[in-house]
């Protein structure tokens, strides 16, 4: 078996014989495990009508788009490409839980295929389709599939990036950096992280071509006048729109806070004050670094708050931030998959026994693959490049499976180069070569396998499950899985607000209080909690304990809009109009959109 050299040509091969022998069955694989794991979520998930924080805000800035709203009110504060293609969906198909996941479908074998494609330029056809195979088991791509999460379309345009870009390097033409740019553009509106690939495509092409550098820097410079056309219409837009230049989005500081601030292991952690509420969080966002800075903040300012003061503690604290950044390594090489939506730990659906694979003996391949590379063709490289981008986004954010898993397609290419280079070892016995394999996999394999993360998440899975109920207007079976997650871990943020927030909907007030009331044991959701404890006793007539619950949350979050307007409604009903036309005054000053009739009932006085 002879090792397969560099340079294949993707689209020049003839698709007729070995090729589409090896490729059909894996496609046929991939489509039977999607119809069956989209027909048993459809039936037995909660996630499958109730999407849950990113997915719940994509669904409902989809709904808008699909009500006529375009342009929206403000700058982006998340990348908008997935949302307003959900909300082209919704356009043409209504708004509905199958038809996303139908294309996501398509697009997850449109990734399996282009896996087949790109490492022909690397593998012979029957390795080639051993990457397809390795991709096909991976049980991420399926997993994302079936959520409204924008992973799904940032792979497959980050593939089809990298697709043109191994063809522009193959024919070694100024124009042919013009595809490229234009997916690198498309792949930046899914996830704004992909502008890593202008930087080191750039320094790459500059590098390598010194003794052509006029030809060099025109192709850099088609590739970044692309994928500028493409970004900058969205920055004109969020300028106009928002008056705020933002280049894409304007939640870049905050991801950053969230994987360095005091409490960071090297994933999601959520400074104090904040809720894990995305559709919250600028609000939160401006209100905490307000209150920290003694002063009323703009959303840019608090953006250059939060990034100064995250970059400032980390070069001040070199120890805690090198052993943060090995943190940030060792959970990213390992096996765990992290989440900050979904689970894929504690995913019930039964058919992803038939996608077995764990990213650990999928890395300790792709490492062995790696170092039987040459590095020395520029296809290499380039998959080099792509594969970098992934992990310097884990490196200067946070570990979290969605971060990872562009990296996945291009692991397995190498995966498959390793399994090919093992195989050549036993077929030729050449058993020194394979104990030098086994020395280099072996120890990778320990580490990704290692079992660094002791927390249990499954009260956090019991109230994600919980809340998706909620969204669906199932409040008892919502309420249940509260309770399962209070028997595992009963200090679980946001579980007794969520608790709370069922029973308040079912027409209990006075369970609602209660677990409102256990949840101002847990710190960061003491402020919140008494926020809703006053509108519960509000609601209940007794507007005297309503009125101390909103002063203590007012005390705790002077800067919130939501207790003001709540003042608001308590004093109008209490007949102290001053005080609640104060109070709308201010909420309306903090973005809060109060209702119209209690705008009406205020100006008739």
């Amino acid at each position: 078996m002879k090792e397969h050299k560099p340079g294949v040509n993707p689209l020049s091969w003839k698709w007729s014989g070995k090729p589409v022998n090896l490729l059909g069955p894996v496609l046929l694989f991939g489509l039977l495990v999607r119809i069956g794991y989209m027909i048993w979520a459809s039936r037995y998930s909660p996630f499958f009508n109730g999407p849950i924080v990113d997915a719940a805000l994509y669904h409902k800035w989809a709904l808008e788009i699909y009500q006529g709203n375009w342009m929206g009110r403000e700058a982006f504060y998340q990348a908008p490409l997935f949302p307003y293609l959900l909300g082209l969906i919704y356009s043409v198909f209504n708004p509905g839980p199958w038809a996303i996941r139908i294309i996501h479908g398509m697009m997850g074998l449109g990734n399996i295929f282009l896996v087949f494609v790109l490492s022909r330029t690397l593998l012979p056809p029957f390795w080639s389709a051993a990457a397809a195979w390795l991709c096909t088991l991976y049980p991420g791509f399926v997993f994302f599939e079936n959520h409204l999460l924008s992973e799904t379309l940032a792979v497959h345009l980050f593939l089809w990036a990298l697709f043109f870009s191994v063809r522009a390097v193959q024919k070694e033409t100024l124009l042919s950096w013009t595809v490229p740019g234009l997916f690198i553009g498309l792949s930046a509106l899914t996830k704004p992280n992909t502008l890593l690939l202008l930087v080191f495509l750039t320094i790459w092409l500059i590098a390598t071509g010194r003794k052509h550098f006029l030809n060099t820097l025109g192709k850099a410079s088609v590739l970044m006048l692309m994928a500028a056309l493409v970004i900058l219409p969205v920055t004109l837009r969020n300028w106009l729109v928002g008056g705020d230049a933002a280049l894409i989005s304007t939640n870049g500081a905050m991801t950053f806070v969230h994987g360095n601030n005091p409490s960071a292991v090297g994933t999601l952690a959520l400074p104090q004050g904040f809720s894990g509420n995305i559709e919250t969080q600028k609000k939160e966002e401006i209100e905490v670094a307000s209150s920290l800075s003694g002063r009323p903040l703009t959303h840019r300012e608090a953006r250059h708050y939060w990034f100064t003061s995250s970059l400032k503690f980390l070069l001040n604290h070199p120890r805690f931030t090198s052993r943060l950044e090995l943190l940030k390594l060792w959970r990213m090489i390992g096996n765990y998959e992290y989440a900050d939506n979904y689970n894929m730990h504690y995913d019930e659906n039964p058919v992803r026994y038939f996608m077995p694979l764990p990213f650990a003996l999928l890395f300790s391949l792709a490492t062995w693959g790696m170092l039987k590379s040459g590095w020395g063709s520029a296809e290499e490289q380039v998959y080099g490049i792509f594969l970098l981008v992934p992990f310097m986004t884990m490196m200067i954010f946070y570990m979290t499976s969605r971060y990872r898993f562009p990296a996945v397609p291009i692991l397995t290419i190498f995966a498959a180069r390793g399994l090919q280079s093992v195989m050549t070892i036993l077929k030729q016995r050449r058993w020194k070569d394979l104990l030098t394999a086994g020395m280099a996999v072996v120890p990778v394999m320990v580490i990704s396998f290692w079992p660094i993360e002791k927390r249990d998440f499954e009260a956090r899975q019991w109230i994600s499950e919980g809340v998706a109920l909620m969204q669906q207007g199932n409040f008892e079976k919502a309420v249940e899985r509260f309770g399962h997650a209070a028997e595992k871990n009963p200090s679980e943020e946001g579980l007794w607000i969520n608790m709370g927030n069922a029973l308040h909907s079912m027409g209990k007030p006075e369970d609602a209080i209660q677990a409102y009331e256990k949840a101002l044991k847990v710190k960061s959701d003491g402020p919140t909690a008494l926020m809703l404890m006053g509108v519960a006793y509000g609601e209940m007539g007794r507007f005297a304990e309503s009125e101390a619950y909103l002063m203590r949350a007012l005390k705790e979050m002077p800067n919130s809009g939501e207790v003001h307007l709540y003042l608001s409604f308590l004093y109008n009903k209490t007949g102290r109009k001053d005080e609640a036309k104060f109070h709308l005054k201010t909420a309306e000053e903090q973005g809060i959109q109060a209702p119209a009739s209690l705008r009406m009932s205020l100006s008739s006085d």
